[in-house]
């Protein structure tokens, strides 16, 4: 199909033009056009492409849906023709960057000055029907727009991506490297820590996403925890407040009030959020002294125990913990290999940075795995 397009981006398109889906999407639009009121028009549809050629582009700004009212949208994603109000999503980001950075906030809506510069704010659907947002999604423009995404993320190098709203950070996993997406290289550090997948339990947004960071904490965390609504509304009492709707964010909680302010070591703090069972702690498992002390954690920090199957992994200044619930019903996993220390949930996690590894083993359910810097428990 012959697209009039900039010839840097056919080139790179023109597969995705000869595909039957775009064939379909074409139809659809023109349809849609002889129909009805439909943003923007036509010839602007690929006007971001004409404006910023390929190997231009410096910065990648996705969004969702064209702005559905009319005179507003021109084929700039966010932008508005010079003398248009400024939409609220754009004076959004204006603010932001403010806050950031301490630039003045423009008094106009328009991003051509951007994309002469390299940047390419380009909608994950490019086309709608006049003040009828979303009429246009699931008809194509998405697997056109994350085409474009790949070709960038493939062949560009240094590439910046910026994705606004839920809609358009779904695009996050088009970059061939997750890694490359957040310049993983360009940071240095002896610890880190990862999460592999949405959460299932709780609504999956940002606020919710792991690790969860507090202060010098982070944790990262697989399972249910049976026990959030208590230890919620006892950390609740110390002045926390619970308002991401992940019990992640109440684990971290939990840690940083034992840990910074009850002044409890890392080994204390275990025996109290995954306590061991009291037919255990009156067995000859452990010294008089040690089942004192026990008992007084069982006693006086009840709320604080977590059950329900769970493994968790915390980031601490200076180092690690993992431990998984006193019945072991998710797994952990630790290695090493030289000076390296590996922890998981699952062993194929640690195979899939180290194959080869010097040791490997699982900790009992309830024994926490404590790594420091230039020292290993």
């Amino acid at each position: 199909m012959n697209v009039k397009i900039e010839e840097s981006w056919r080139k790179r398109l023109q597969e995705e033009f000869d595909k039957p889906y775009f064939e379909q999407l074409v139809t659809f639009v023109k349809n849609e056009y002889r129909s009805a009121h439909v943003l923007p028009p036509g010839h602007q549809i690929f006007h971001i492409f004409n404006a910023c050629p390929f190997e231009k582009v410096k910065v990648v700004i996705l969004g969702q849906d064209p702005y559905p009212n009319p005179g507003q949208y021109y084929g700039v994603c966010f932008s508005v023709p010079q003398g248009v109000p400024i939409p609220g999503s754009l004076a959004n980001i204006f603010k932001e960057i403010h806050q950031d950075l301490g630039k003045p906030i423009p008094t106009s809506g328009n991003l051509d000055r951007w994309v002469e510069q390299g940047v390419f704010p380009m909608n994950s659907v490019l086309t709608v029907r006049a003040h009828e947002t979303g009429s246009h999604r699931n008809m194509g423009w998405e697997t056109f727009t994350d085409a474009v995404i790949k070709k960038l993320s493939d062949g560009r190098e240094n590439l910046v991506f910026m994705l606004w709203g839920s809609y358009a950070k779904e695009k996050i996993a088009l970059t061939e490297d997750v890694g490359k997406f957040y310049r993983l290289e360009e940071y240095a550090g002896y610890a880190w820590t990862a999460h592999g997948r949405y959460p299932t339990n709780t609504p999956g947004w940002w606020g919710g996403a792991h690790p969860f960071a507090l202060l010098d904490y982070t944790i990262v965390h697989n399972g249910e925890i049976s026990s959030y609504d208590a230890n919620r509304r006892y950390i609740e009492m110390y002045g926390y407040k619970c308002n991401l709707l992940t019990d992640t964010e109440v684990i971290t909680y939990i840690i940083d009030f034992l840990n910074r302010k009850q002044k409890l070591c890392l080994e204390d703090i275990a025996k109290i959020i995954a306590a061991p069972f009291w037919s255990e702690i009156d067995s000859d498992k452990y010294s008089e002294s040690e089942r004192q002390k026990l008992k007084y954690f069982r006693n006086v920090f009840s709320s604080l125990l977590i059950t329900g199957p769970f493994s968790i992994i915390l980031g601490f200044d200076g180092g690690l913990m993992a431990l998984n619930d006193r019945l072991k019903l998710r797994s952990m996993v630790a290695a090493e290999k030289g000076d390296m220390v590996y922890l998981a949930s699952e062993e194929c996690a640690i195979r899939a940075i180290c194959p080869v590894v010097d040791r490997i083993w699982s900790p009992r359910g309830g024994e926490p795995i404590i790594v420091k810097l230039n020292e290993k428990k």
